[in-house]
């Protein structure tokens, strides 16, 4: 803590404060995920992932879920966010997932970000015909936009899948 122009100031508390009270933009997935823009603020389109059996979904096929590329932005002025905001709309086992959002930067593919420990897990837990639905925050780091990020699920049925939207918080600094 710092005392500046008559006033303590600790950018921890600020980080902190800003972090608890913030604006979040939703995001699905976009018409056309051959480039690099993945992500789109006005799809109602939920993005989909795909489990392998009884392991994560195969890297680089459909079953990983493209949430945002390099060409994708948050708002002007944003250059980083956290990637943890997460409504699943459906899912089609009623076993437990394990998920991971994963970044990569720079020339980094998928792969290497796994291999970099580049990636954050959360377990997710529905039966198909329940209907509440609730928006899950899951720990990430706070995340460059220039990198790609995903979605890998694990689940013990093969071919299992979830949809889902992703909410980001952004922020000005990197």
């Amino acid at each position: 803590m710092r005392f500046i122009g008559g006033a303590f100031w600790n950018k921890d508390l600020e980080y902190t404060e800003e972090h608890f009270h913030h604006r979040v933009r939703w995001y699905g997935i976009s018409a056309d995920q051959s480039g690099d823009d993945w992500a789109s603020k006005t799809s109602m389109t939920p993005y989909v992932a795909t489990s392998g059996d009884n392991t994560w979904g195969t890297v680089d096929t459909t079953d990983i879920a493209k949430l945002f590329g390099t060409d994708d932005t948050l708002e002007t002025g944003d250059l980083s966010g956290d990637f943890n905001e997460i409504l699943i709309t459906a899912n089609t086992s009623n076993t437990i997932y394990r998920c991971r959002i994963i970044w990569a930067t720079g020339e980094q593919t998928i792969s290497d970000a796994i291999t970099a420990n580049q990636y954050s897990e959360f377990m997710f837990f529905r039966a198909p015909g329940d209907s509440v639905r609730k928006i899950l925050t899951i720990p990430t780091p706070i995340i460059s936009i220039d990198a790609k990020i995903w979605l890998q699920i694990w689940n013990a049925t093969n071919d299992a899948t979830i949809s889902f939207f992703v909410g980001v918080h952004g922020y000005n600094f990197a």
